[in-house]
């Protein structure tokens, strides 16, 4: 997989193009990626994530920022309910199922899969 640094280089490079005022993060995590909106300055931002506790770390970290928002969401598309497949490394737990990343990660398992609520991005 891309480092963290090659994905925050990628993400460099589009914010000089098309630097944002606002956005979105879906699957934020407990935060890490989202070191360089802070240090970019993007006015409103909404972090989203499926996991309560990086809800709770996210939210202890940035809301004090002002128009930064934090919400416990799985997203999705309508029209099915989606299988949420908790993965042995919880930070790759989500609607994608860990077994399709072998390849990429051969110890990454599937420790359960849930059916739970979720919302379209219009919704939130």
């Amino acid at each position: 997989m891309k480092s963290t640094n090659q994905y925050q280089s990628w993400l460099a490079c589009i914010w000089h193009l098309y630097p944002p005022r606002a956005l979105a993060h879906i699957g934020a995590g407990h935060g890490p990626s989202v070191i360089p909106y802070v240090d970019w300055g993007v006015e409103h931002v909404l972090l989203i994530d499926a996991d309560s506790n990086a809800c709770h770390q996210l939210a202890k970290n940035y809301t004090t920022r002002r128009n930064w928002q934090v919400k416990e969401a799985l997203i999705a598309p309508s029209g099915e309910m989606p299988a949420f497949h908790v993965a042995s490394s919880p930070a790759e737990s989500g609607l994608l199922d860990p077994e399709q990343l072998r390849q990429f990660w051969p110890n990454l398992r599937t420790s359960k899969d849930s059916e739970r609520s979720y919302r379209s991005l219009d919704a939130v």
